[in-house]
């Protein structure tokens, strides 16, 4: 993998140049350029990594931020930005917290910095950068099977219960879980329920998983407002697609909000 970060500044000459010195001795080429649209539609596609080094400047380049996140959101770069919290708090009028990869306020701790991208170069390499997906179900023989189905694009966590899913969740993030219905103990319904109660948990996705396909069933399973349901009886084809279908009709609509939000 060739080791680039793109670095966006404008102004503060030093304080700039002493990061990028850092990170070039670190083993990575830097690619400078200012908030400028056009100047950055040049280099966007040489590095996945940003470096974004606030200033006053932010109030008179709001097009470029807005540019900034939907890329960010688009091309599932990883962003970094250096700054005060007080820049923090502006930015945060367009580009929400949950695109930025990582703050780092100055006066900043290099070797955080230089940490944080040798984590994000890691997981990059290692494929771990993938959305991770959670599966809860009691069958064993099904996990692997979606294990397989869906590992070539994700990264892909098999739980065979409720009280695993708990244990997980308390230490873990997911992007996306897929959750049996119909499990023994504490099932699908009484999980969901829990997880949508606790603050940390309450915005995962939740996608079920049923093998019944009733009205009664669906039924129930839709008056809970998950994110979707599935049914097991799909082939693997079918199941791929529709995971990949949520994640993008997500990408689209998170970028919409962002768009609304910046024009209230």
């Amino acid at each position: 993998m060739s080791k680039k970060a793109i670095l966006i500044s404008f102004g503060s000459a030093f304080l700039v140049g002493a990061i990028r010195d850092n990170i070039v001795k670190a083993g990575y080429r830097v690619i400078d350029v200012a908030p400028v649209i056009k100047e950055f539609n040049k280099i966007k596609f040489e590095s996945d990594v940003i470096f974004f080094y606030l200033g006053n400047f932010l109030g008179d380049c709001n097009e470029f931020l807005v540019y900034l996140r939907d890329i960010c959101i688009e091309e599932e770069k990883t962003l970094f930005v250096i700054g005060s919290s007080n820049e923090f708090q502006e930015l945060s009028a367009t580009i929400s917290d949950n695109i930025i990869a990582k703050k780092f306020e100055r006066p900043i701790n290099i070797k955080d910095l230089l940490e944080a991208l040798d984590d994000y170069s890691s997981q990059k390499e290692n494929g771990t950068n993938r959305k991770n997906i959670v599966v809860i179900d009691d069958d064993i023989m099904y996990l692997r099977s979606i294990h397989d189905w869906l590992s070539d694009k994700y990264s892909v966590t098999m739980l065979n219960s409720a009280a695993s899913g708990v244990i997980y969740l308390a230490k873990n993030s997911a992007d996306l879980i897929l959750l049996d219905y119909a499990m023994p103990i504490a099932n699908g319904e009484n999980f969901f329920t829990m997880i949508r109660s606790e603050p940390t948990t309450s915005k995962i996705p939740v996608i079920f998983l049923t093998g019944k396909s009733d009205r009664e069933t669906v039924s129930r399973i839709l008056s809970l407002t998950p994110d979707g349901y599935l049914l097991k009886t799909l082939t693997p084809e079918a199941i791929h697609k529709a995971v990949d279908q949520f994640f993008e009709t997500k990408r689209i609509k998170e970028s919409l909000y962002a768009s609304q939000k910046n024009k209230k």
